[in-house]
């Protein structure tokens, strides 16, 4: 495997990650409303 297509792999991750974890506050926050 590539050093790129590597790179482009674990940013695919964290970007994945970041989404997942963004959407995971907003259901806390709405349920604490």
């Amino acid at each position: 495997m590539d050093l790129v297509e590597e790179l482009g792999v674990g940013r695919l991750r964290e970007g994945v990650r970041g989404e997942s974890h963004d959407v995971g506050e907003l259901l806390y926050f709405f349920k604490k409303i």
